[in-house]
């Protein structure tokens, strides 16, 4: 997937709204709190400033640009970790999950969670 640039203006209607709020309006394709994490890592200009807090209130007329950078690929690697089945069939998959056994890979458990081992 490319980078991805979006320029839409801001009209004197939008004077005192968040940005995170605004561009999630004119995105539609972004949610809220995709649009904040843009913002907050320097995608987002408002007529020609990044900008980097979400809750910024527009204050003038002009142009805002954001810059979506391509997502990862995300891919979750097979492990070998028994699981305690309790029913399967092939629409589902009932297991009794160990205490502490993370569910999916996040920072700090790329490995050994539930996912990986299904």
């Amino acid at each position: 997937m490319t980078e991805r640039l979006f320029d839409f203006p801001i009209a004197e209607t939008h004077l005192g709204e968040r940005l995170d709020r605004l561009i999630a309006q004119a995105l539609p394709d972004l949610s809220r709190t995709q649009a904040q994490r843009l913002i907050e890592e320097g995608f987002v200009r408002l007529n020609g400033q990044t900008i980097t807090k979400p809750a910024h209130r527009v204050d003038q007329v002009g142009l805002a640009q954001v810059r979506v950078p391509p997502t990862a690929p995300t891919t979750h690697l097979a492990e070998n970790i028994p699981l305690a089945i309790v029913f399967e069939n092939d629409d589902l998959l009932v297991i009794n999950k160990p205490a502490g056994m993370v569910v999916h890979p996040a920072i700090g458990h790329f490995q050994g969670t539930l996912v990986n081992a299904i």
